[in-house]
């Protein structure tokens, strides 16, 4: 998920690519979900 969200930056010259960002940060949440650090 790093590597896709810097590999996008480098293909937009650094500016980003917010479908990109917003498709890891969903995924992200999923994975912190599935494995909470803290359980509640």
């Amino acid at each position: 998920m790093i590597d896709e969200v810097l590999s996008a930056l480098a293909a937009s010259g650094g500016e980003g690519d917010a479908a990109v960002e917003q498709a890891v940060h969903t995924r992200v949440k999923a994975l912190c979900a599935r494995f909470p650090i803290y359980k509640r």
